[in-house]
């Protein structure tokens, strides 16, 4: 899937990124945010994306619970970000 409604860099940094290492990858998009702040309040799903995807066991198994899944596109309201 192309996304191009986020702007080209977007589409650049994600084809790389799976052309080079494979792998999973989810989407995160701060509505009505042009570049800063970087981070969000709240990083868990961020945090719990790395575990649930490229680790096992029972740390893998809890972040999956609440990691996006991997090709999603998660669009936060400026109240959650």
């Amino acid at each position: 899937m192309r996304l191009s409604c986020f702007g080209k860099n977007t589409d650049v940094v994600r084809d790389r990124y799976l052309a080079l290492w494979g792998g999973n990858f989810a989407l995160t998009v701060k509505e009505g945010c042009d570049h800063h702040p970087h981070s969000l309040a709240n990083p868990k799903q961020i945090v719990d994306f790395m575990p649930a995807n490229y680790t096992a066991g029972e740390e893998a198994e809890k972040a999956f619970q609440t990691a996006p899944k991997p090709g999603s596109i998660i669009r936060l309201a400026p109240s959650e970000w």
